[in-house]
């Protein structure tokens, strides 16, 4: 009796754990028509081959949730695009068993199914499968909040030409396919590729992937758009990759040359080859290799699988700034003198936004107002994407002017306005206060003074100290960062350093982010320019944007413009419109491999717009 009692408490759990991890809800990828969709009448169509379920003749494109139970949900979520050579979906192995195993790891997953290339069915057939890919990233970030999911969690998941697809979403996420009305990240947050086709050029192109989405007359141009070995940039989401040495169908270099080209731009990656498994063994290798195992490691490494902090601010922790739900953020934006010209920041941020920047410092004196005013430009600054990084410009230079800024900041309006925003909001107290005279114990003791007051005073945003001797003396934050950091009642300091000594060294630049990081200081470089006051010759700005790229420090070029009188060739722009961008402005912000455009990520908390 005792035995059947245990075995019917295992045949419970196992049943109710069974239940648990079924598809719970089939959900329509477009609330209305469906995109380029042609009226056909064209029946969808499942069937099993040798035990393997392929569906057919997609025209009502959709996303089958699978939901972990409650107690291991991590919030994580990943799209898993089924693989079959975009003839069909082998929806089966390649979907929904692997759904299952992912919720046995806390993860919500979601198998989109996908319409195939057809012009029977679609005006655009080419780009009917990244259309619903993009279509499956804004579907599950826009209902987040609904399903348990965190918007900065969500990854996806190919095999095979499932596996090119989901690379094309990773490395064409700034290509928009689709409405984004609620302006949402189309960028997944990680990639898992399994016997991917990565290349549509020889000698490893997949032809029947290749001919099947692009016909047999695709220009050059379609060919490495649509290889996403071609397109990897130093963006491109963090990836996990399996492959099979012998597989004869998508050779392995397809992962292994994506493998080095995520290398080669410092993107994280982890590879895995096996020597025996051939082509579209889903989850079980002959071996009995378990890569799920693997990419369970991976996803935990990460952080993926675990639930982040949720605060009402952003915070640093160690060298990072994050978001109040725990993503990390590296700065990437621009100086705007907004108290100068375009107070209210109406025009120039959504010129800045173009650029995908996800900051603004904002320059601001005393005479520009207090709380209604800054009321304004914060707000205009947080309405298109930009974390607002608000400096006080009227102690530049000048140590005594110090209590000035001390003061405006406490002013009770603005100490309103700064608790109103405090979700988006960066302060720097004062924009390079001091010349090189100011002592050391000086620089901790009046910034730690300063510091106190504030924290007193309700002001819990992340509060930024710059560098004296006018910004530019590193070692003033090198060398008193850890102190300051430790007398802040928030532990939650930025360290800003304005590189403007025409004729500064690599090496300098180098050595002083290096040792930022051996010593665990949040630093960011808070202005540069090709050239210094007065146009004075010469700044490696390249060299910042590369290094500072490689070693994930944050920047803000100066300046947008148009308006420095003193140097005409600090502006980035000639009308202060993204159009007008020249020279190095337009390097900065678009060109270079290490710009604006190509290295920021915006957090996801910035795409959720702000309660008045």
């Amino acid at each position: 009796m005792e035995t059947k009692k245990k075995w019917l408490l295992l045949s419970s759990s196992t049943l109710f754990l069974t239940l648990s991890l079924s598809a719970q809800q089939v959900i329509p990828l477009y609330e209305g028509a469906v995109p380029d969709q042609l009226e056909q009448n064209v029946k969808e169509k499942i069937e099993n081959r040798n035990g393997i379920e392929l569906t057919s003749n997609v025209v009502n494109p959709s996303l089958e949730m699978y939901k972990p139970p409650k107690g291991i949900a991590t919030g994580t979520a990943v799209i898993i695009c089924p693989g079959g050579g975009y003839w069909v979906l082998a929806t089966g192995h390649e979907g929904k068993d692997v759904a299952r195993e992912f919720n046995k790891i806390g993860v919500t997953a979601f198998v989109l199914k996908y319409r195939l290339p057809d012009s029977v069915i679609s005006r655009q057939p080419s780009i009917s499968p990244i259309q619903d890919a993009q279509q499956a990233m804004l579907l599950v970030r826009s209902r987040a909040v609904e399903w348990g999911i965190d918007p900065r969690k969500v990854g996806i998941l190919g095999f095979s030409a499932g596996g090119h697809l989901a690379a094309c979403a990773g490395t064409q996420f700034n290509r928009q396919y689709v409405a984004n009305r609620q302006g949402l990240s189309l960028r997944p947050d990680f990639m898992m590729l399994i016997y991917p086709v990565t290349s549509f050029v020889a000698p490893y192109a997949h032809a029947g992937s290749y001919k099947k989405l692009l016909g047999n007359h695709a220009t050059d141009e379609q060919q490495a758009l649509f290889s996403p070995v071609l397109q990897v940039s130093p963006t491109t989401p963090p990836a996990f990759l399996v492959h099979a040495a012998d597989d004869t169908g998508v050779p392995a270099e397809n992962s292994v040359q994506f493998y080095e080209a995520l290398r080669e731009n410092q993107v994280p990656a982890e590879l895995h080859i096996y020597q025996e498994g051939g082509h579209g063994f889903g989850l079980r290798l002959p071996t009995g290799e378990k890569w799920m195992e693997r990419c369970r490691n991976w996803l935990k490494v990460n952080g993926w699988l675990e639930k982040s902090p949720v605060k009402t601010h952003c915070y640093v922790t160690g060298r990072f700034l994050h978001a109040p739900d725990g993503e990390k953020i590296i700065l990437r934006g621009v100086n705007k003198m907004n108290v100068v010209t375009d107070k209210t920041g109406e025009r120039s941020f959504k010129e800045i936004a173009k650029t995908g920047a996800n900051c603004v410092r904002i320059m601001w004196m005393k005479f520009g107002g207090g709380g209604q005013a800054l009321d304004t430009v914060i707000g205009n600054a947080v309405r298109h994407g930009l974390l607002p990084v608000l400096e006080l410009h009227d102690a530049t230079g000048k140590w005594d002017k110090l209590p000035e800024c001390l003061a405006f900041w406490l002013q009770p309006d603005v100490v309103k306005v700064i608790k109103k925003y405090e979700r988006y909001l960066v302060i720097n107290i004062a924009n390079e206060a001091g010349d090189n005279t100011i002592t050391m114990a000086d620089f901790v003791q009046t910034y730690t003074a300063i510091v106190k007051k504030m924290r007193n005073a309700g002001i819990r945003v992340p509060l930024m100290i710059d560098a004296a001797n006018w910004g530019r003396n590193e070692q003033y934050l090198l060398e008193n960062g850890a102190s300051l950091l430790k007398n802040d009642p928030g532990k939650n300091l930025l360290f800003s350093w304005h590189i403007w000594d025409s004729g500064i060294s690599e090496e300098r630049i180098s050595r002083a982010i290096d040792q930022s990081i051996e010593k665990d200081i949040p630093l960011v470089i808070g202005e540069f320019a090709p050239m210094e006051v007065k146009c004075k010759c010469c700044i490696p700005y390249r060299f910042i944007m590369k290094y500072a790229h490689k070693q994930q420090i944050g920047w803000m070029a100066w300046s947008w413009g148009p308006g420095n009188s003193d140097c005409p060739g600090m502006d980035m722009t000639s009308t202060g419109v993204f159009d007008s961008l020249h020279g190095w402005g337009r390097e900065t912000a678009l060109d270079d491999p290490f710009s604006i455009k190509k290295t920021s990520v915006k957090p996801m908390f910035l795409y959720t717009s702000i309660a008045y």
